[in-house]
């Protein structure tokens, strides 16, 4: 995800990259050079997402921009699947999180909103700007709706990520008062 508040313009221009082991140099063109590292280059400003499907495995990501420029993003997210499975992408108009009252101050209830029947609930994950988890709820596949207790979360803003049983995500903000 792209910065939303300010200098979105800083990710243009940059590298997403993948391995399967840690990366052993900081230099972009040796990175891209060495063998069983992905790239996928990016052109244009990243979006708010930028979704790039991989299609490989990886155990490490990394975001570089080409030049020499800051490196502003909001959030990075890494979605995997169990191979063989169809992944589904949040972009496909699927499924919606709905998620109300919204700004909260004692609970938010959080609804599903899918085409498919086989669709539900797996898991809701709070984090807050810091990217710490704060508060999780295992949904247990449940379709339909879901009520979160936000009553001890401190005022401010968090990042809410549902995932669902066919192991696609979707993250919402959240405004605590």
């Amino acid at each position: 995800y792209n910065r939303s508040d300010c200098c979105e313009w800083r990710l243009t221009d940059f590298h997403v990259l993948v391995s399967d082991v840690p990366f052993s140099s900081t230099d972009l063109a040796t990175t891209i050079a060495t063998d069983g590292v992905s790239d996928f280059h990016i052109t244009g400003r990243g979006g708010f997402p930028t979704v790039i499907d991989v299609s490989r495995t990886g155990r490490y990501v990394r975001v570089q921009l080409t030049g020499s420029n800051f490196l502003h993003m909001e959030e990075v997210v890494v979605n995997g699947r169990v191979l063989g499975q169809t992944a589904l992408r949040s972009d496909s108009n699927l499924f919606n999180m709905a998620m109300y009252p919204n700004p909260a101050k004692e609970y938010v209830d959080i609804t599903l909103e899918s085409d498919t029947d086989d669709m539900g609930m797996e898991g809701i994950a709070v984090y807050d700007m810091m990217g710490r988890l704060v508060k999780k709820l295992n949904a247990g596949g449940e379709s339909g709706n879901c009520r979160l207790d936000v009553s001890i979360l401190q005022p401010g803003v968090y990042n809410v990520i549902m995932t669902t049983t066919t192991l696609e995500s979707q993250v919402k903000k959240m405004v605590i008062e």
